[in-house]
């Protein structure tokens, strides 16, 4: 089985100011106490990633960090280009691309991007709300990354920082 932790940015500054890019964003003051408690809930779900990846916006990768070493990961934060501009395709493209050997996969992105990755995954029927900060495990009965969007697949959690 492979699993997979969806997260969306948490809370980051609206502000663009002058000659700010929006991948330059950082995370606000209510993104920075809400990403160390949802990495303090993923250590109490037990799951810890084999491999994290990013977007390479700023927000996604301070939240991964953030997340993911309150929750006692060690290893080093990869980013890629397509989990902030490639939409649903080029993310799904990045997630089989994952070596086999890896069963435990965390992925830091954006929306709408994240609530379509979450839906297309867990089969609903309608996108799932998911505010800045949400989680989602997704567990999968397969042993291949490549397979990931056709085979059976169980959303376990969806973390929503108010919520917890």
């Amino acid at each position: 089985m492979k699993t997979l932790l969806i997260g969306r940015h948490a809370k980051s500054d609206r502000y663009l100011g002058m000659g700010m890019r929006d991948r330059d964003r950082t995370l606000n003051e209510r993104g920075n106490r809400d990403a160390p408690k949802l990495g303090q809930a993923l250590k109490n779900y037990e799951f810890m990633p084999d491999r994290v990846i990013s977007s390479p916006a700023i927000r996604a990768f301070e939240t991964a960090r953030i997340v993911t070493s309150n929750a006692g990961f060690v290893g080093e934060i990869q980013t890629d280009e397509r989990i902030y501009s490639g939409g649903l395709p080029g993310i799904l493209s990045c997630l089989q691309e994952t070596e086999p050997e890896i069963n435990h996969l965390a992925c830091f992105g954006h929306n709408p991007t994240v609530s379509e990755l979450i839906q297309y995954f867990a089969r609903m029927d309608v996108e799932p709300k998911t505010p800045t900060g949400t989680l989602a495990l997704i567990q999968f009965h397969t042993v291949s990354w490549e397979q990931i969007g056709k085979c059976r697949a169980e959303l376990i959690f969806l973390l929503i920082p108010k919520l917890i």
